[in-house]
């Protein structure tokens, strides 16, 4: 996704753009992700800002696409649920809603009814939660194709099945191009974009990045609520519980 992102952005421009991938769209951690695009998950600070930043562009981007709702990329301002457990977790969660709040996130406080209302099939007995309406959540492949689809309209070369093995120097040490499976690609700049692989990558090209890939899990519900008059699909809010933010 980031690789993309970035050829996309790069292409716009009107510099040469080659996408080097060692399996080809889709063969790595893109596939396997969530495509969530969450504000409610960060502190106030850089990452924040970057996360506001990101939501704009995703609408954006989903707007351009010319289809109702970004379907083209199945985004969805469908908003995020976070859940406190305990009292000690809905007062942290109530002080991280102001700070994030004062650095332009919309937050609303959930009592256990209002949690309830937001996620009918959420366990009982919890304290409350927070909903934030700018969570959003794509399809990754689909957009990941999406911005490899405009990058390439704007000229970039996309070559699956590629392996990156060395930097080419040159005389004064300069970067002069990229070693590959399939042979040399001319450049004075590399973009590493390798995502949990950035560190084997970074080592290739004579550098080190303190990046290794890890196993993550996704939990889905058991089960599915029947289909009513106004849904056809099963889309609730992003939930996620408070009790990483408490120690």
């Amino acid at each position: 996704m980031v690789g993309a992102a970035t050829a996309a952005a790069l292409a716009a421009t009107g510099r040469r753009v080659v996408v080097v991938d060692r399996r080809g769209p889709l063969g790595g951690t893109t596939a396997a992700g969530e495509g969530n695009i969450l504000v409610s998950d960060k502190l106030p600070g850089p990452e924040l800002t970057l996360a506001l930043r990101s939501v704009a562009l995703w609408r954006s981007l989903a707007a351009d696409a010319g289809e109702a709702a970004g379907a083209g990329l199945e985004f969805e301002a469908k908003g995020g649920v976070v859940v406190a457990h305990d009292g000690a977790q809905l007062a942290a969660l109530r002080e991280l809603g102001r700070q994030q709040a004062a650095a332009g996130v919309q937050v609303t406080a959930l009592d256990p009814d209002g949690l309830r209302e937001a996620e009918p099939r959420i366990a009982p007995g919890l304290a409350g939660g927070a909903f934030y309406p700018q969570d959003s959540q794509v399809q990754p492949m689909k957009a990941a194709l999406a911005l490899l689809g405009r990058a390439r309209r704007d000229g970039a070369q996309v070559s699956g099945g590629t392996d990156v093995l060395a930097l080419d120097r040159g005389p004064d040490g300069a970067v002069a191009g990229l070693v590959t499976s399939r042979g040399q690609v001319a450049t004075p700049v590399v973009v590493n974009a390798a995502g949990p692989w950035s560190g084997e990558v970074a080592e290739r090209l004579g550098t080190s990045v303190p990046v290794r890939p890890r196993r993550g899990r996704t939990g889905w519900p058991a089960t599915r609520p029947p289909r009513d008059g106004r849904r056809t699909t099963f889309r609730p809010p992003v939930t996620r519980s408070m009790w990483p933010r408490v120690t």
